[in-house]
């Protein structure tokens, strides 16, 4: 990229940021939990649970994870290139370190309609693990429907707050993301900053969260297949296309590798970390 300066032009090389090389457990592991330095690490690729019990039980292993870092200090959460799926396990986790508190600071809007409650209905539990109240709460709604059709709208926004006998996480939540997190990846980033003490690290993610619940549609003469959302989200801090920003741009294709150097040898750093949670070289 050619600049110009009192001394003439000059070209400035530029190269895509590594953090985008990053990469994770695989997706069929979904969630691994290791230890570098006597800091925890938990790699998480995807919140996809469509493939039955096997999937389902990986996120619910994630989810029940939480409980078991409420002690550490600090622990890095690695979401690189994590593509999304259900945001719920990545709710569950943090509420389960947090003292039950997670918020994912948005306003949304759920649509309801005959055709949304159908492609509920149409869902199998057995396939989907976690949504069986759900489906069973669409096939109810669509028999009420049937009689008295409508398409409404429920709008909504998070202003909760923690309660003051909620025990929350003192620790740090280090944060990995890239710009290949996206939907309920860019979701559990949402909820690592509703913890006290959250650093994000990276590069910026997707910006693909503004709709949700995709539902799929055959039309019924061309038999055409249409994915549509039926719910929309409205984060101020995370702007579609552009997603969330790090709070530490880095510029690694190995980020775990780095934050565990940077949390052990801080003064190597241009940024030093706040605090010292981390004892020892």
């Amino acid at each position: 990229m050619p600049v110009k300066f009192s001394d003439g032009e000059h070209a400035l090389q530029l190269h895509q940021c590594y953090m985008s090389l990053a990469k994770n457990c695989s997706h069929e592991e979904m969630f691994s939990q290791t230890e570098q330095e006597r800091i925890p690490i938990l790699n998480v690729s995807t919140f996809l649970d469509n493939k039955g019990d096997a999937t389902h039980s990986k996120c619910l292993a994630f989810a029940e994870s939480g409980s078991t870092l409420k002690l550490s200090p600090v622990f890095i959460f690695n979401l690189a290139s994590n593509p999304g799926g259900s945001s719920v396990y990545a709710q569950q986790f943090f509420e389960n370190l947090n003292g039950g508190f997670a918020k994912w600071k948005m306003a949304r809007g759920i649509l309801s309609s005959p055709a949304i409650l159908q492609s509920w209905s149409n869902l199998n539990p057995k396939r989907h693990k976690g949504l069986e109240e759900m489906i069973a709460s669409a096939r109810m709604g669509l028999e009420q429907q049937r009689e008295c059709p409508a398409r409404t709208w429920t709008m909504g926004v998070d202003i909760r707050e923690p309660k003051a006998k909620q025990k929350l996480y003192s620790g740090c939540c280090i944060t990995l993301i890239n710009r290949n997190v996206a939907s309920s990846g860019e979701a559990a980033t949402a909820y690592a900053k509703s913890l006290k003490n959250t650093i994000i690290i990276g590069e910026n993610s997707s910006g693909i969260g503004s709709f949700g619940e995709v539902r799929d549609y055959q039309l019924k003469n061309s038999h055409i297949n249409l994915n549509l959302p039926c719910k929309l989200f409205i984060a101020s801090d995370c702007v579609e296309a552009r997603g969330y920003l790090p709070d530490f741009w880095l510029d690694s294709p190995e980020p775990v590798k780095e934050a565990v150097r940077w949390l052990k040898q801080p003064e190597s750093y241009q940024f030093e970390f706040p605090t010292a949670p981390v004892q020892g070289k």
